[in-house]
């Protein structure tokens, strides 16, 4: 066989290997990109509706360069840097559609420390007619079964979040929570493991 037959086998292959790669892949790109514009147009509203601060004016120096009697009126709490959301995809329902649970750190804009590195998890959900829809109270439900700490995600597969669950004792300094569980949640039946 000569060169020339070895390259074109060669090219063939890896042509056929990409396009069959691409054809499958579970996270499809337009489905990432309706998530996060499902996401972006829930953040709006957040926004709009005073409960969050957008990152921009979430800033100790914001609150500190303005009219107190103006900031006073806004909300203490803000998101993150659009940089800083984590994106978790995955199929979370039975509808063979992509799912995502967007991860993002509380940001406490006036400086306090009474946020004490609190995570929010929004579910962004799929149906069968390929439109989302927010669930934003998912985990704080597990989160009020669990305990009064905080809970991370780590990750999801397979119709199941992994997290990891942080809790203070009363001498614990913030830096250092006592209490630290692993903890894989069924996102289908809503039941949790502590282990």
């Amino acid at each position: 066989m000569n060169m020339n037959m070895k390259i074109l086998m060669v090219l063939t292959f890896t042509l056929l290997f990409v396009f069959c790669t691409n054809k499958n892949n579970p996270y499809k790109t337009e489905h990432k990109s309706a998530i996060k514009t499902k996401f972006k147009t829930w953040q709006k509203k957040q926004i709009e509706k005073g409960i969050y601060l957008d990152s921009i004016r979430c800033s100790w120096s914001y609150f500190q360069d303005n009219d107190p009697e103006m900031t006073s009126l806004l909300p203490t709490i803000g998101f993150p840097e659009d940089s800083l959301l984590v994106y978790h995809y995955g199929y979370i329902n039975d509808d063979a559609i992509l799912d995502a649970i967007v991860v993002y750190n509380l940001v406490a804009c006036d400086g306090a420390a009474a946020l004490n590195y609190a995570q929010n998890e929004i579910i962004v959900l799929s149906n069968s007619k390929q439109e989302y829809k927010i669930k934003e109270d998912y985990f704080e439900k597990i989160r009020n079964k669990i305990g009064f700490g905080n809970l991370y995600l780590d990750s999801i597969n397979n119709e199941k979040a992994f997290a990891t669950y942080q809790d203070y004792l009363e001498d614990d300094p913030r830096c250092c929570p006592s209490i630290i569980k692993s903890i894989e949640i069924n996102l289908m039946t809503d039941k949790y493991i502590i282990k």
